[in-house]
């Protein structure tokens, strides 16, 4: 009786994973390494041009290397897609009010091209990104958000005609060894903590912005401030720099604005 009622329970649990397996949602995989697949420029949106003819999705990791002197560019122009991780070597533009998040859940994505908002929202959640030779660029209003520990390491952070990168209202995120280009706008959200690791070279503007929370600025270990740049503490009490190593503000860098240090 046992035996027949073993039997029975495993048929139909294989009967349930034939069923699960079967389920497919058009148009888009869960779990795959997917390439750009063009030799040129595209739309993020068209299946064909992803490997599988399939567009990414939440879970998946996006690898855009189209190799060659020329840059290629690939818009998200509509809509909102999330992804696991990319491993970026050219331009992905987020355009037109869409919204692309990489959401990683602390996993490894890579930049070695440019990732752009530009009149668009890229969000970067709970990611740990490699920007060494890379670009995180914010343009035409754009917003780049930096949540829930995300940690940008290397490479630049350019911002203009409004745009701004940002660590997201009452999260947590980490800059790590950064420059920041000529007027570019970092802005850490009311609420938010945002840790420097290394040198920091700022050739544009950090800004805390407390709307009443504590909003830290906070050091990891010996941090150096260097460039033309400031930090702007927005004269609000609970603007804050705090951290248990040493802060080095160099020669050119200001610290300006009241608040606690």
């Amino acid at each position: 009786m046992k035996s027949k009622l073993l039997r029975a329970r495993t048929a139909r649990s294989a009967s349930i994973a034939a069923t699960l397996a079967l389920v497919v949602i058009p148009g888009v995989t869960f779990g795959a390494a997917i390439n750009w697949l063009p030799d040129g420029d595209g739309f993020w949106d068209l299946p064909g041009n992803w490997g599988g003819g399939a567009l990414p999705g939440a879970g998946d990791d996006v690898t855009i290397n189209v190799g060659g002197a020329v840059v290629r560019i690939i818009t998200h122009r509509i809509g909102t897609s999330s992804i696991r991780a990319i491993h970026n070597a050219e331009t992905v533009d987020v355009i037109d009010g869409s919204t692309l998040t990489i959401s990683s859940g602390g996993l490894g994505s890579t930049n070695t091209g440019t990732l752009q908002a530009n009149n668009g929202t890229l969000n970067l959640v709970q990611s740990a990104l490699n920007n060494a030779g890379g670009t995180l660029s914010a343009i035409n209003g754009g917003r780049i958000s930096l949540s829930n520990g995300t940690v940008v390491s290397g490479g630049t952070l350019s911002t203009a005609t409004s745009g701004a990168i940002l660590t997201a209202l009452g999260s947590t995120a980490t800059l790590n060894g950064v420059t920041l280009a000529s007027d570019a706008q970092y802005i850490g959200s009311n609420a938010s903590a945002t840790t420097l690791v290394g040198t920091i070279a700022n050739g544009g503007t950090i800004t805390l912005s407390s709307a009443g929370n504590a909003t830290d600025l906070l050091m990891s270990g010996n941090v150096t401030l260097t460039g033309a740049g400031s930090v702007l503490m927005g004269n609000g009490i609970n603007n804050r720099i705090l951290g248990a190593g040493r802060l080095i503000n160099d020669v050119g860098h200001t610290i300006q604005g009241g608040g606690q240090i």
